[in-house]
């Protein structure tokens, strides 16, 4: 059995597919495997292991940044590159998890407001991170905040 992360795995194997079926989906899938390798090697340390976590954080980021640029160039008047840009994001979005609705993190908010005890403006910080941390990046922050705010206003 290998010690690589599952999403590393599933990533090598798609590349194979690709490669077999002359995808071009290819190029795409080689980058997001560079991403992850060099941020791997960027942030190792001794007894550091790196797994599916650390990886869908890269994955993230790098969806993140696709559709920015996807933006930009629209602004830009440059469509044919921004349809390009958006059509990597589907591509690397394959592999994350999908985002949890409304309803979902506010119930979440709700549960770890009673479980960490805490209640006002001043644990706003507080369950703020511990939303995040739970949906591990799946929640958008700016979203997670709002219904924060809106659980401890209640």
């Amino acid at each position: 059995m290998s010690d690589q992360p599952a999403l590393l795995q599933r990533l090598e194997q798609e590349i194979k597919q690709a490669m077999r079926e002359h995808s071009a989906e290819l190029g795409v899938l080689r980058l997001l495997k560079a991403a992850i390798l060099n941020e791997s090697i960027a942030h190792r340390t001794p007894g550091q292991t790196w797994g599916d976590k650390e990886i869908l954080t890269v994955l993230r980021r790098e969806s993140k940044r696709r559709l920015e640029s996807a933006k930009l160039y629209r602004q830009g008047n440059r469509p044919e590159l921004a349809e390009q840009e958006e059509k990597e994001a589907v591509i690397i979005n394959r592999y994350l998890p999908p985002a949890p609705s409304r309803s979902e993190v506010k119930e979440q908010a709700e549960r770890l407001l009673k479980e960490l005890g805490v209640s006002g403006p001043a644990a706003r910080g507080q369950l703020t991170k511990a939303v995040l941390e739970f949906y591990n990046g799946a929640a958008e922050g700016a979203l997670v905040s709002g219904i924060v705010a809106e659980v401890l206003s209640a």
